[in-house]
């Protein structure tokens, strides 16, 4: 038999025994396969490794904490002549961090919303990785929201302490 015949033989015996699957739908159900193996693989070792799970989850916290750190820190270093004329003009050094806290929860906020947004539009595609969790879960979201504008209120606020111990007089004769 060649190749061309074999070939025939199994499209023929697929259409006989599953006339309404066509092969597009077998590929497909293998993909699902192929997604359900991955995500029982991953289920296994967020079973076993808890730990490994809580590390990756932590280092992710600790990258968005420098990330914020990162961006609030140099737009209090370009905002520098600007804090120094507030100063001089009779800010007062609580008025100078509030206004950097504000910045960086406003900011902190509008970052919340839109990836919880995403989040939420992602959840179904990422359902089969979770493990004991639901993909909406409403404490899970609070939980991580909450984290979240508590970790980005700490990596203001030492920005903010810089930006409030700026001498005006420094500041404005650096410009």
């Amino acid at each position: 038999m060649t190749q061309w015949a074999q070939f025939a033989a199994v499209v023929l015996c697929l259409c006989v025994t599953a006339p309404a699957q066509s092969p597009a739908d077998a590929m497909a159900l293998e993909q699902q396969q192929k997604w359900a193996e991955a995500a029982q693989a991953w289920r296994g070792v967020t079973a076993r490794n808890p730990g490994d799970v809580a590390a990756f989850a932590s280092l992710g916290l600790l990258l968005a904490a420098l990330g914020i750190y990162g961006v609030i820190s140099y737009s209090v270093t370009q905002r520098t002549q600007e804090i120094g004329i507030r100063m001089a003009l009779g800010a007062t050094t609580f008025n100078v961090q509030l206004g950097v806290i504000g910045r960086t929860l406003r900011l902190t906020l509008i970052g919340i919303a839109s990836g919880t947004i995403a989040s939420l539009f992602v959840a179904r595609a990422i359902s089969a990785l979770l493990f004991g969790t639901k993909p909406t879960d409403p404490v899970t979201f609070t939980v991580v929201m909450l984290t979240l504008g508590i970790v980005a209120l700490l990596a203001g606020y030492l920005p903010a302490r810089k930006a409030s111990r700026i001498d005006p007089m420094v500041a404005l004769r650096n410009s």
